[in-house]
């Protein structure tokens, strides 16, 4: 899992300068001992979906919960329940492989 995360991170770092910047730590948790990051990944889980598979439904049922989401490839754009966050209005997404 480690090393995915970090083929992702070498990846970006290509197409996004700003990424050498990040520094980070990765380890593994038992979700006993992080129950919070269920919610994360549900909520990174819908915004997933509804980029890739342009499918809606997940991300509206959670939206409302959301305090903001931040758009690093777009100039750091930061949609919030002011500025709604839909595709048709954000640039195109490209898969990081």
């Amino acid at each position: 899992m480690i090393d995915s995360i970090e083929k992702a991170i070498e990846s970006s770092k290509k197409k996004q300068p700003f990424i050498n910047e990040i520094t980070y730590t990765s380890t593994i948790e038992k979700s006993s001992f992080l129950p919070e990051l269920s919610v994360v990944d549900y909520f990174l889980w819908a915004l997933q979906r509804y980029i890739y598979k342009k499918e809606i439904r997940f991300w509206e049922a959670i939206e409302p919960l959301v305090g903001s989401v931040i758009d690093l490839y777009d100039n750091h754009t930061q949609y919030d329940s002011q500025n709604l966050f839909r595709l048709e209005e954000a640039p195109l997404f490209e898969p990081i492989l």
